[in-house]
């Protein structure tokens, strides 16, 4: 059984060497004939040029541009970057925390408040408005004359109506019933008629029985 060893996958950066620049490799530079030193990423000006010190151009440190030891050789994943930046986040959220909790203030007592007087609570208000239950029932005008004096003139005769409505179904529930039980009675009885009988037909005398009498 073979183990292998897996790491994040971190994408190089290629440096030019041609011209200095990042993000390609030197076999695809854009502009050939643009020639820089490839230590100290300075275009030479004499063709005996001598780099004193070097100069990454990826991270300016004194090391040669690309080299291995560049901490910019490679491009941050993806995956620790965010894990970079919500690791940042939390740690501010959690000093902005502390320091408004010091900046609070420490809570005052509340003052004593004055006893307060209860009032006796009445059952039902007088002026309260009746539901359409109570209106229904008939029990609106119960419950006091200024609640019925309250109300306004299309709901008074709104209630008119509805009792004028309530009197009359008595009556026609009574004359629904008769008419049904009148139905369900039959006013005339069918009369069986007897059933006709065919008339008997006695046979036609034969030839034998003719010469049998003559004789």
């Amino acid at each position: 059984m073979l183990l292998l060893r897996c790491t994040i996958y971190k994408r190089q950066i290629d440096p030019c060497r041609n011209c200095g620049r990042v993000g390609y490799r030197q076999d695809v530079c854009p502009t050939p004939s643009e020639k820089v030193c490839e230590h100290c990423s300075i275009k030479p000006t004499r063709p005996d040029h001598v780099c004193v010190t070097p100069k990454c151009a990826l991270c300016g440190q004194a090391h040669i541009t690309g080299d291995r030891t560049c901490p910019n050789l490679y491009e941050i994943p993806y995956v620790v970057r965010r894990r970079r930046r919500r690791r940042r986040w939390r740690n501010n959220n959690q000093q902005t925390q502390g320091g408004s909790a010091k900046q609070q203030p420490t809570p005052k007592q509340p003052a004593p408040s004055l006893p307060t007087k209860h009032l006796p609570t009445t059952a039902e208000s007088p002026t309260a408005t009746p539901t359409w239950a109570d209106r229904f029932a008939g029990k609106g005008e119960t419950r006091g004359s200024a609640r019925t004096g309250n109300l306004p003139q299309h709901e008074k005769d709104e209630i008119q109506e509805l009792k004028h409505e309530l009197a009359l179904l008595p009556k026609e529930n009574a004359e629904f019933k008769a008419l049904i039980r009148n139905l369900q009675q039959p006013s005339e009885r069918v009369i069986e008629a007897p059933t006709p009988t065919a008339p008997v037909v006695e046979p036609a005398p034969t030839t034998s029985s003719n010469a049998s009498r003559a004789a």
